[in-house]
This record gives C-alpha cells, structure tokens and sequence, in this order.
C-alpha cells in the first residue's frame, strides 16, 4: 500500500501577508509605548553603564539559516501543506546581563510586553544554557500579535540578547480529514535533539512527528544556511562576515486524490451511525496505490502551529475515541 508516487515535484512558498485596520494598530502601539516605558526608561537609567562597557566586547556567533521546508502534493499536484512565517521574540544567554537583578527585571519587562512570566523565559533561559547553547537565540514567545511584534521591534535595541525573528510556520488549509495522513511538525524535545543534531539540527528547528511530515522528513527539510556574524555585547549585528543560503526542500507527491478523499470522508461521517470510530481505505487493485484513507474520529493538525497547543492537545489525548489514532493503520 502506497501513499506517495513516483516523483517528487519542486517545493513552493505560500506567504500570507497580515492586514489589519491601521488606525486600530497605532493605538495598540501607542498604548503599548505608554504602559512599557516607565519600565524601559528604567533599565536604561539602571542598566545604562553596564550596556554600554558591555558594547565594547564584540563577539562572532555563527547561526543555523532555516530552508524553506518542502510541500506535500496530493496525486493532482494540488498543495495539502503551504508555508507561512509567524513573528517569534528571541533571546540570546549570552547576550543577558551578567547580574542576576539585572536579568530578571529584563524578564519582567518582556513578561509585560509579550505575556509571558517571567519565570517561565529564566527557565527558558536557563534550559539553553545547560544544553551548553548561550551564544544561539532561543525563542521565548511565538506567534505573536502585529501590535506585540512592532512594538518588539522598536525597543529591541534597548534590549540585550532579545531580537525579533520571522520563524517557519506550517499551515494545513486541506481540513480534518487530511490530518492522520499529513501529520504535522512541532518543535523537537531535548531527547528528540540529543540524536537529531548530528544532522545539523538547530533546537528550535520544527520537525516531522508523525505521518508523511515524519516519514519523509529527509527529503521535506531541505539542507539549512549558515550565517558567521559579528555582533556587539547585546546581541545588534555589527556586519555579517560570511553566509551561505539554505536549500529549499523537495515536494513530495501523493497517490491520494484530493477530491476523494473528502467524498469518503463525509461518507464514512454520515453513515457510522452510534459506532465511535470508522476507517476506510480506497486503493487501486492493479498497483496498490492508495487514492484515500479515511480515520474517524480525526483532529485538526493546525493546532500544532499554535503557539502553546498545551490545552488541545490535552483535550485529544483525553478522548476516548482517541482521535490522534490512525484507525486505517491500526491493527
């Protein structure tokens, strides 16, 4: 039984731009200003001599570029997958201030500005440093708001080791009924990392979990950049020294046909009657290529392009029909 056909097709790149009403924007911005400003003023009163010894101490730091991950294509060449990107704050350890004080009320004023506790960014922080990783940024918040983003961007400068970063983000517009085939990528547990990094993985790169996203990660993820930078103590690039672009990865072809396998679905959805779960699969006799292969109950793979999809998940792990379940593929 086969999922993916013959050939693999060129990899594209959806980008989807935010809108928004602009008046509503510069109000969140100007009220964000008023709010965080005492605090920021603070740190630069405070702080300001430290920073600026500090600045005097330039350092190289060389960073993982991340390739354009590669579509999935159902037997039509139509895109089950697209790629986005979602606007995450970083931090650099080694960047932070060498006082502790100092450091957590670095850690306040982001607990204001993105809504994240501070306690949470020090273990964050201090997770990093353990994995012997101080001089990478790390993500402390994902996913954020335009109005959080700008306002990111405008104090960053004021802020050491923290920048704004355009992250990776994987979209699944297909529905449901497309989720136990896909699959879907997530951020890379310490013991996923200990064996993915003789690969070049960086630890906040997302990564296949399950179904075609995992089975054919190799070919999906492309082969990264590099980037040799020099920056000063707070983390602001100085200039880059040497770069090497990343390589987009390859399509991956499908035998499932689109139009299918949604027909099957509502199928299988309208006629399971009381019964909890439902499989089906539609296969070619001759070649054994699957056109579709249906679960039920299923779940939204978008949830784990969420920033925190703690609490769904939760929600799909407590369900008794156990929807995470390939019910087509289970014994």
């Amino acid at each position: 039984m086969s999922l993916v056909g013959d050939r693999r097709v060129d990899p594209g790149l959806s980008r989807n731009r935010p809108r928004g009403n602009v008046g509503v924007l510069r109000i969140a911005v100007v009220v964000l200003f008023v709010v965080l400003g005492a605090r920021l003023a603070q740190m630069q009163l405070v702080d300001g001599a430290e920073y600026a010894e500090r600045s005097e101490r330039n350092r190289i730091v060389v960073e993982s570029v991340s390739p354009t991950r590669g579509l999935i294509y159902d037997r039509k060449g139509q895109p089950l997958v697209t790629n986005s990107g979602s606007f995450a704050a970083m931090i650099t350890p080694s960047f932070l201030p060498e006082s502790p004080a100092d450091r957590y009320r670095l850690f306040l004023y982001l607990e204001d500005l993105l809504g994240v506790p501070a306690l949470q960014i020090e273990e964050t922080v201090t997770a990093a440093e353990e994995r012997g990783q101080r001089d990478l940024p790390v993500p402390i918040a994902r996913a954020l708001d335009r109005p959080v983003a700008l306002m990111l961007q405008q104090v960053a400068a004021d802020l050491p080791g923290v920048t704004l970063s355009v992250e990776p983000r994987r979209d699944y517009p297909g529905g449901a009924e497309f989720s136990h085939i896909l699959g879907y990528v997530g951020p890379q547990s310490p013991d996923e990392w200990r064996v993915l990094q003789e690969d070049g993985y960086a630890f906040n790169e997302a990564v296949g979990k399950v179904g075609v996203e995992a089975r054919y990660e190799a070919v999906l993820r492309g082969i990264p950049g590099r980037a040799i930078r020099e920056v000063d103590a707070q983390g602001d690039l100085v200039t880059t020294i040497e770069s090497t672009e990343p390589e987009g990865g390859q399509g991956v072809l499908l035998s499932i046909d689109s139009d299918l396998q949604r027909y099957v679905y509502e199928l299988l959805t309208n006629t399971m009657g009381e019964a909890n779960t439902a499989a089906a699969v539609v296969m070619s006799p001759v070649t054994g290529e699957v056109y579709a292969i249906v679960s039920v109950p299923t779940y939204d793979n978008n949830i784990f392009s969420l920033p925190d999809p703690g609490e769904e998940y939760q929600r799909l792990l407590d369900d008794p029909r156990i929807p995470l379940l390939h019910q087509a593929l289970s014994p």
